[in-house]
């Protein structure tokens, strides 16, 4: 596999100019948290095998991820259009 081609998979991710954290979580869970315009933006990304959430248990056994799914919060409805059509979003004020 070439080297630009390999995923490296990790805890963290780098800040940019409208991700404040990227955070990966035990189960798989990918967290962003936006900054800058986005602020107030949080998107959730989600592993399923079948109808089940992944659980951390299941990375050490092995499964297959079957879908992704995408939760958002927004702090206001217009930043609703900034996220991918897919993703459940609900607004807090």
């Amino acid at each position: 596999v070439p080297h630009e081609m390999v995923f490296r998979c990790g805890t963290t991710g780098e800040q940019t100019e409208m991700v404040d954290t990227v955070v990966v979580g035990a189960a798989g869970t990918i967290t962003i948290t936006g900054k800058s315009d986005m602020v107030g933006v949080t998107v959730v990304v989600t592993p399923y095998n079948g109808n089940a959430a992944a659980t951390a248990a299941n990375f050490t056994a092995g499964f297959t991820i079957t879908e992704w799914r995408c939760t958002a919060t927004v702090n206001d409805a217009s930043k609703t259009a900034w996220l991918p059509a897919t993703c459940t979003v609900s607004t807090t004020t």
